[in-house]
């Protein structure tokens, strides 16, 4: 997780809920990732994941 935070700077947030640590990314660095990833046979290679930036 700090590796994703160190390396995605401001695009990456780590926050802690229910007790849980999360790794957020902004719209934008999924973006940039989705257009680098590998692409599988049945999808873009990154998976969907939809939560609050707050």
């Amino acid at each position: 997780m700090d590796f994703l935070d160190d390396l995605g700077k401001e695009g990456v947030k780590i926050v802690k809920r229910r007790g849980t640590k999360r790794v957020i990314f902004t719209e934008h660095a999924v973006s940039e990732l989705a257009e680098t990833a590998p692409k599988s046979a049945g999808g873009s290679g990154i998976t969907d994941v939809v939560m609050g930036w707050r």
